[in-house]
């Protein structure tokens, strides 16, 4: 015996009074489905020209198109990320060659002298 998910009505299976929505294969009475009795013997045929889809899974139905145009602007979304973070990762770079060589810049290179044998930083004063 199938209970119908709206009304939560039991419906006898030995009868053509209940079907199954196409989407989400729930069971719904006739009365619930709105169809007329010869609508409802058509699509408990199960012919794949003829089906029943309830409004939560037609309303899903429409959607698609919108939810596929928002998966391709991600995909493009992504797409540009993925070229920016090349861009990045050279600015990354290019900024820190910038402050090494700020932390350079007052370096003094002597020549001809020798280099001090101390290992601390206070014998090679």
């Amino acid at each position: 015996m199938a209970q119908c998910f709206k009304c939560n009505s039991r419906i006898d299976d030995k009868t053509l009074r209940n079907i199954n929505c196409k989407g989400c294969k729930r069971v719904i009475c006739t009365k619930c489905s709105g169809l007329s009795a010869t609508s409802m013997r058509v699509v408990a045929l199960q012919t794949p020209k003829f089906s029943y889809l309830c409004d939560e899974c037609e309303d899903q139905l429409r959607h698609i198109p919108e939810s596929c145009r928002l998966v391709t602007d991600l995909q493009q979304q992504v797409q540009e990320l993925k070229t920016n973070q090349i861009n990045i990762v050279n600015l990354d770079t290019v900024t820190n060659e910038i402050q090494e060589r700020r932390n350079r810049i007052r370096n003094l290179i002597v020549f001809g002298i020798p280099e001090s044998k101390a290992n601390s930083n206070e014998d090679k004063k």
